[in-house]
């Protein structure tokens, strides 16, 4: 049986497709198959990451609304801190912690830069403060409310 090499029909869109016909069951057609198993393998296994960090993210939002304490804290330092967007939120150095003070929408709080300019360095207060620390994001715990 001759075989076609070093040229493609016009009229089989397989060979057009691979250089050589993928239907026939050659050695050729075995490896295209191969490849297509594994290319889909690995679609699956992105999608599945891609959906899980997806629920991750949901539940730890879930999970840091619903987190809300209160602390007793005396300020040690504040300041304001801007990334190269020009997106500000204002950072409260206690002896518990360092908190973030920025609008909330969930919570209805629309006053950080009022809450900011209440605040003293070496003054006492009573933060009720919402989610957690974490450092590989430098999330902070938000103040929602100052006494």
């Amino acid at each position: 049986m001759a075989r076609n090499l070093g040229r493609q029909s016009r009229h089989n869109p397989r060979e057009l497709q691979f250089g050589f016909n993928a239907s026939s069951g050659s050695r050729y057609a075995n490896r295209v198959k191969r490849m297509k198993r594994q290319r889909n393998w690995m679609v699956g296994v992105v999608v599945t990451f891609i959906v899980a960090c997806i629920a991750v993210g949901i539940l730890y939002s879930i999970t840091a609304f619903n987190h809300t304490r209160s602390v007793h804290v005396l300020v040690q330092d504040k300041e304001r801190v801007c990334d190269a967007q020009r997106s500000c939120k204002y950072l409260i150095f206690t002896d518990k912690g360092t908190f973030e003070n920025t609008d909330s929408l969930l919570r209805g709080k629309f006053d950080s830069s009022d809450v900011y300019g209440r605040i003293q360095k070496g003054q006492q207060y009573d933060f009720t403060a919402q989610g957690f620390r974490q450092p590989v994001f430098s999330m902070y715990p938000n103040i929602i409310e100052v006494r």
